[in-house]
């Protein structure tokens, strides 16, 4: 019974939410920025008060039916008055309070136009400062993705660092099969094999060898490759750094340091060429072989991961 009042009663906070934004639109154009500031000032009481589940579903509320309006400008403060209840009080992430994040993103997506297209990156960005939830990483690695499709034919330099965010996020979020699929499906040539073996050294680089393994495996099956069988003669058969990566997962599961060394010299071209290659075999190194990486090295591994 006390559940069934308490859905009633967020039903009836939803719902005053979003007739507050319908008559205040209808009120003329300065409606939307006094609904914008009423919401606010009630997320902030609810929060003040110690309720801060109203205060999440004014915000929510509000946002989406700014977006019903088409209001993108005043949609988007509250979606980061949400989040950033989420980051004030050090809330937990659960399944439903990240479905709600993804559903706010989610509603700025399905706009028009660079003012939504930024607004749901600003959404996310501030949601994975709040919490770096592996499907929030899923979330962002799809809009990257999204981007990269859209701007591949008109900007190439910005469709590349579109695809860069894309891996990265994917990585963080445990996504082999996505990964090695969509660069399978969207690149051919040299550049699936630069941008998966990157990918795939990601993955190690963050003690993921599970996953590195896997997107690999995905790669060798499309190209009836059997790493699962007769892995030796398999290997040979990928192109030149894809079986440089390939060894270097191998050797990451052994205690094998001349061995590591060997390989990055020996293949040392293919490193030379892959997006941020040398920062990921320095970060590899470091933490399965205990290979230091050198001073000016280790900006470099901090940046590739902050980003």
């Amino acid at each position: 019974m006390r559940a069934r009042r308490q859905r009633m009663r967020r039903g009836d906070l939803n719902e005053r939410a979003r007739k507050l934004v319908d008559e205040r639109m209808g009120e003329g154009p300065s409606g939307a920025y006094e609904a914008l500031q009423l919401l606010k000032s009630q997320v902030a009481r609810a929060v003040a008060k110690k309720e801060a589940s109203k205060g999440l579903d004014t915000a929510k509320a509000g946002c989406l039916r700014m977006l019903d309006h088409d209001n993108v400008e005043c949609a988007l403060p509250l979606a980061l008055e949400y989040v950033g209840v989420l980051t004030e009080l050090a809330q937990p992430p659960s399944d439903a309070i990240i479905a709600s994040v993804i559903e706010l993103a989610d509603g700025f997506k399905a706009k028009e136009g660079g003012a939504a297209q930024d607004a749901e990156e600003n959404v996310l960005a501030a949601a994975l400062a709040w919490n770096g939830a592996t499907a929030l990483h899923g979330r962002v690695a799809a809009m990257y993705l999204r981007h990269f499709d859209e701007s591949r034919k008109t900007d190439v330099s910005a469709s590349l660092q579109m695809l860069n965010k894309f891996i990265a996020n994917a990585c963080v979020a445990e996504e082999p099969e996505l990964l090695a699929r969509s660069l399978i499906e969207r690149l051919a040539g040299r550049g699936v094999e630069m941008m998966l073996a990157a990918g795939v050294m990601r993955f190690a680089a963050r003690m993921n060898l599970r996953d590195a393994n896997a997107a690999l495996g995905v790669y060798a099956r499309h190209h009836d490759h059997d790493l699962d069988g007769d892995w030796a003669n398999a290997v040979k058969r990928l192109p030149p750094v894809l079986t440089f990566v390939a060894y270097l997962l191998k050797t990451c599961e052994r205690d094998a340091t001349p061995l590591f060394q060997s390989l990055t010299e020996r293949y040392y071209g293919e490193i030379q060429v892959l997006p941020q290659g040398d920062a990921l075999v320095a970060k590899i190194g470091e933490l399965y072989f205990g290979v230091r990486a050198a001073p000016n090295m280790m900006d470099m591994i901090t940046n590739m991961f902050n980003n």
